[in-house]
């Protein structure tokens, strides 16, 4: 009988896309507080939380496989 992998693929899988993706966090901060639209700066904020809560879990997989 086969193991099955539950865990789901990673986005970030390693330093290079841990790197873009503080860039990217970082551009859109700015964007946030340039934004004076609420609703798109809502959304921006919205954007960051996600990417964030990707990474962490990606980073607790990474890290429970050894990486």
């Amino acid at each position: 009988m086969s193991t099955q992998n539950n865990i789901p693929p990673a986005t970030f899988r390693n330093a290079n896309d841990f790197q873009t993706l503080l860039t990217t966090l970082e551009e859109l901060a700015v964007a946030a507080l340039e934004e004076s639209d609420q609703a798109r700066r809502a959304a921006i904020i919205w954007s960051i939380q996600k990417l964030s809560e990707t990474a962490a879990k990606d980073a607790e997989q990474l890290e429970a496989v050894g990486a």
